[in-house]
């Protein structure tokens, strides 16, 4: 397969022969995976769903079964959810690293709170927030210039009898 890079800028020569010595062979790799996780995804999915009608139509609870059924099928769902959504996570991480190799940058999936992090909440470029969690951090040098990306997800957690937890930022530093 022929990738076309969007432009003709520099930074993509050769991405079409990095894209397959490097990318396909690596999706090639992962694609069983791939297809395990959905195979799971589905043999859950159908499991709990049998399940759920065994106890809806079967269970002892009398007007109890529809909210149990109920319960085991949401609980299903979400675990295989998780385990399909844990594939498709490390895919893309593997396809992030390498990416970022070829272009000389530096990646890290997890990481804790960050060296700069000082430096936005000084300047006020942080909202007020009581948890916090980093990852997919990018860093490297570009046009003679350093940068640094980083993901942050930051919520604040109020406290007392009606506590709730609110996302106040979300997205890229």
């Amino acid at each position: 397969m022929t990738l076309t890079t969007p432009s003709g800028r520099p930074e993509f020569d050769g991405f079409s022969a990095f894209y397959e010595t490097e990318i396909a062979p690596y999706l090639r790799a992962r694609e069983g995976e791939r297809r395990k996780a959905v195979r799971i995804f589905a043999a859950i999915v159908a499991a709990t769903g049998a399940l759920s009608g065994a106890i809806f139509a079967l269970g002892p609870f009398g007007e109890g079964n529809f909210q149990l059924a109920f319960f085991a099928l949401m609980l299903g769902a979400a675990g295989a959810v998780w385990l399909l959504n844990r594939a498709r996570s490390d895919i893309g991480h593997g396809l992030l690293e390498r990416i970022c190799g070829r272009l000389g940058f530096t990646y890290l999936l997890k990481l804790s709170r960050p060296d700069y992090y000082e430096r936005f909440k000084s300047l006020g470029l942080l909202p007020t927030h009581n948890r916090e969690a980093w990852e997919d951090e990018v860093r490297g040098a570009h046009g003679g210039a350093n940068f640094v990306l980083c993901e942050a997800n930051l919520k604040y957690k109020s406290s007392g009898k009606n506590s709730s937890t609110r996302t106040v930022f979300h997205g890229q530093l």
